[in-house]
């Protein structure tokens, strides 16, 4: 074989056509790649080795173009990302929440859209296999139904006092994770469920974000007894009255009063101005005769599980405590400041001095002693604290170090 002579070969075909409307329509050309053969005898080597320079040893063939054609340019837009809806991330919310469940526990089922989420996990776990020997307790007829339909076994309070975890959602959670529930109606079983429970996992989406409880201006549920409820009614719009409060009775989609689990009516109140001290409030509400229990959930939430645009965050009540007590710390030094600075105004007399002393010398003023203990205890938490992230991290670091090392 003369070593100027073009040897055929298969085609190598080197990329795989686009899965596109676009490419299907409009096929790009494909150059097709020959290769010399592998010499098979010495003959052939030497061939080669007397081959010019010039001899075609790889050759690229491809289609001739026809220039008096004019080429049809076709543009392709980007598709952004989806934006995700608030289902999604109630969604979000609720796999992370559900990884907090274990098998062989009795589970608080919460009521509402979010937890809707959490009981079709549960149940998809069940399916699976993942998950084994579950009881539920749900806080809803609603709740129980859509468990049911998952073959999720049920139980009750009697049976089952003692709950290991309750997952619900909220509609209301402020910084100190203390909640607003209620809105889907079951506000006396969730409190009741969750009261019972070793912990309390709270799911929802960063719109339930609010600085003090009442601050969304929407519905902060009380349910009270069908007798004489527009007494109470008026009672409760007196007694937050200074908030800015409207009271109305729940009316369902029949135009007829919204009626409970319980055979109960429910008062919603609507505040203009955020409650000023949740404890006080949920305190005088439950004073009232006929109310059956209100929509603060208050220091219940052990941890709080928020789904944003940004990602998935969980709110703990350990670090949201050491938080608290920092603040606590801070307040009684502006105090003891607030005191040092009364011991300047000797020179005052009359009313004005004894006034003051009276008043640094009453409990909630007389700081003396108690600053370096809160301080003490203060610092000891925040080294207990960093001592728990550093923990946390170490897998994460080992991880680094190990994937630099391996770089080098």
């Amino acid at each position: 074989m003369s070593p100027n002579k073009l040897i055929t070969t298969t085609p190598l075909q080197l990329t795989r056509l686009p899965e596109h409307p676009y490419f299907q329509k409009n096929p790009p050309t494909m150059a097709s790649l020959s290769f010399l053969p592998a010499p098979s005898s010495s003959s052939s080597l030497s061939s080669l080795h007397n081959a010019t320079p010039s001899s075609p040893r790889l050759t690229l063939r491809t289609p001739s173009l026809d220039l008096r054609t004019p080429t049809k340019i076709s543009s392709i837009k980007a598709q952004s990302a989806p934006v995700l809806t608030q289902d999604d991330l109630k969604k979000l919310a609720a796999d992370k929440a559900v990884e907090y469940v274990k098998s062989g526990m009795v589970l608080g089922l919460g009521t509402g859209s979010t937890a809707a989420f959490v009981v079709a996990k549960l149940g998809e776990l069940l399916k699976t296999g993942e998950l084994t020997d579950i009881i539920g307790v749900p806080t809803s007829k609603r709740t129980e139904e859509q468990a049911r339909s998952l073959n999720i076994p049920l139980s009750i309070l009697d049976d089952h006092p003692h709950i290991d975890l309750a997952i619900d959602g909220a509609d209301e959670v402020d910084p100190l994770l203390n909640l607003v529930k209620g809105r889907g109606g079951a506000l006396l079983r969730e409190k009741m469920v969750e009261a019972a429970s070793d912990e309390f996992v709270v799911v929802a989406d960063e719109t339930k974000l609010v600085d003090g409880l009442g601050g969304s201006k929407l519905a902060m549920p009380v349910e009270v007894v069908k007798f004489c409820w527009k007494y109470n009614l008026v009672r409760l719009q007196e007694m937050f009255k200074d908030e800015g409060v409207e009271a109305k009775l729940r009316v369902g989609e029949n135009g007829k009063p919204y009626v409970t689990d319980n055979f109960n009516y429910i008062v919603d109140l609507y505040f203009e101005n955020a409650i000023k001290d949740g404890y006080a409030a949920g305190k005088e509400i439950s004073g009232l005769e006929g109310v059956v229990e209100h929509g603060l959930f208050l220091d219940m939430a052990t941890a709080v599980i928020i789904a944003g645009k940004t990602g998935v965050e969980v709110k703990s009540k350990s670090l949201n405590m050491i938080q608290s007590l920092y603040s606590c710390l801070q307040f009684f030094r502006y105090r003891k400041r607030m005191e040092d600075v009364s011991h300047m105004t000797q020179r005052k007399t009359g009313q004005d001095e004894v006034t003051i002393n009276v008043l640094l010398e009453s409990p909630a003023w007389n700081v003396r002693g108690k600053l370096s203990k809160i301080d003490s205890v203060i610092s000891r938490l925040l080294v207990i604290n960093d001592q728990i992230w550093r923990f946390l991290a170490m897998p994460v670091e080992r991880e680094k170090a190990e994937s630099k090392s391996a770089g080098h």
